[in-house]
């Protein structure tokens, strides 16, 4: 909690307490432990809940202010949390419901402080270690239930100890199995970055303007590893589109295609290198293959999201049993300057190929 106090949570066979010391210098000096909102030995209740077997909990501060969040198992091995907001407690969570854990929770903040990060073991298999994320700030909302695998183990996580450190993207988490003691080190979470271009005509060099683009109306769809859709418009005038806070692994596939708001069709397959790009164009009727981080597109990296998901806006279909891709009968297949598509197998080019790279 901030830089120049040290915060001790803990159960004294009663309650939840939490209890900070002020003294930066000597954590040993016997006076200086307060309540968290600094009252001279005292100590703050986070909860009366009877927690499980293993007084299971973890607790997180801010590194520059008073700010504090607490997780514990409770007697049904459910995940509790609470949020100390600087001067009071927010109401405690909705638990997180999981089935007789004993492995976790594990709590770390991003290093900007935004997001929190909680780390469990998952309810539906034992072998899988997950964390969900959240803002750090909000105290209120209960937790979405959104989980991400962190490793997906061939062992049971038996033995009740996890712990995580989050350094800008990178996350180490060390836990245990029956019989191995295991650290998964700078586990990568999604770094953020922007993607953006410009929506051209058939030819690939003037702007298309309105229609599509309008300036209001959301026919720029993006999808990451043919995941949920995010919507934007583009200039009237220019044709630029941009999404911010794009999150991608180098190697994951970022899609970009005008969806079914707009009459051209086009699609644009990114291969990501976690990097900001602002040129990553679409041509009205075209599929633009493009890999930014080894140069080499397959049939692989553009399966995810194709004509068998979306026969309306995708204007090729790929499959990885066959390393297949045949593209619609009106449009053009683009290679990207100096990138190589490589399908692995057969490819049908049934519109027609532009061919800047091999």
């Amino acid at each position: 909690m901030n830089t120049d106090k040290t915060v001790l949570f803990y159960h004294n066979n009663t309650d939840l307490l939490a209890t900070r010391h002020d003294n930066s210098t000597d954590a040993q000096a016997t006076s200086g432990w307060d309540a968290l909102d600094g009252t001279d030995n005292s100590q703050t209740t986070i909860s009366a809940d009877d927690p499980g077997g293993y007084l299971l909990g973890s607790s997180v501060g801010h590194s520059s202010s008073n700010t504090m969040w607490f997780a514990w198992l409770d007697a049904n091995n459910d995940i509790n949390t609470r949020y100390w907001n600087g001067s009071s407690l927010d109401t405690e969570m909705t638990p997180v419901a999981l089935a007789a854990t004993t492995v976790g929770p594990a709590l770390s903040l991003s290093a900007d402080n935004a997001t929190l990060y909680m780390t469990y073991q998952s309810s539906s298999d034992a072998t899988i270690l997950v964390y969900q994320s959240r803002t750090a700030s909000d105290g209120t909302t209960s937790w979405g239930g959104s989980e991400t695998t962190i490793e997906d183990h061939s062992e049971t996580l038996t033995y009740p100890s996890v712990v995580e450190r989050l350094t800008s993207t990178k996350m180490d988490v060390v836990y245990t199995t029956a019989s191995t003691f295991l650290i998964r080190h700078a586990q990568p979470f999604a770094p953020s970055y922007t993607i953006s271009g410009t929506v051209k005509a058939s030819d690939e060099s003037s702007f298309i303007g309105n229609p599509p683009c309008d300036g209001s109306t959301a026919v720029v769809s993006l999808r990451v590893n043919g995941g949920t859709a995010s919507t934007t418009s583009c200039h009237s005038s220019t044709g630029a589109y941009s999404f911010s806070g794009v999150n991608a692994y180098a190697g994951d596939t970022i899609l970009i295609y005008l969806n079914s708001s707009s009459t051209p069709k086009a699609n644009t397959v990114l291969v990501s290198d976690e990097a900001t790009h602002s040129d990553v164009d679409l041509y009205s009727g075209a599929i633009i293959v493009r890999d930014d981080q080894d140069g080499t597109i397959t049939s692989a990296d553009m399966v995810d999201y194709d004509n068998d998901q979306n026969a309306t806006d995708m204007l090729f279909d790929a499959e990885t049993s066959t390393t297949f891709v045949d593209t619609d009968a009106s449009s053009e297949l683009h290679v990207w300057t100096g990138d190589t598509f490589a399908p692995g197998g057969n490819s049908v080019i049934s519109g027609s190929l532009h061919n800047a790279g091999t």
